[in-house]
């Protein structure tokens, strides 16, 4: 059984091009375009790249926000080294405490985001 594709070509049955009927290979397959080869180009490489970008990323901000931990850290423990008693102070070693608390759980949380998504 023949079945026609195109406007010279012919198949058999099997598949396999019939010599007589189709003057060269190229014009029987089906051809893709540039675009669809981007397409698909893109559609493998773009993951494979944005991954340790991504991993990256989340090392870069984790180092950061631990370091804004640190620098309060230092911070506060300067101010308990000098501490009177006073309301005020007491309350800035409250914020200290608040503010190197989350900024280490953020660097913390970078750290093991950044590890999770290296390791997948």
């Amino acid at each position: 059984m023949l079945t026609q594709l195109g406007r010279r070509s012919k198949f058999i049955s099997t598949g396999f091009l019939a010599p007589e009927l189709a003057t060269s290979y190229h014009e029987v397959v089906a051809k893709q375009s540039l675009l669809s080869h981007g397409a698909q180009f893109l559609k493998h490489v773009v993951p494979e790249v944005i991954r340790p970008i991504r991993s990256l990323w989340h090392e870069i901000i984790g180092f950061l926000f631990l370091s804004l931990a640190f620098l309060g850290g230092v911070s506060g423990f300067r101010l308990v080294r000098n501490f009177d008693g006073e309301p005020e102070n007491v309350f800035r070693l409250l914020i200290i405490g608040i503010f190197v608390a989350i900024m280490g759980g953020f660097g913390i949380s970078s750290f093991r985001r950044a590890r999770k998504i290296s390791r997948s």
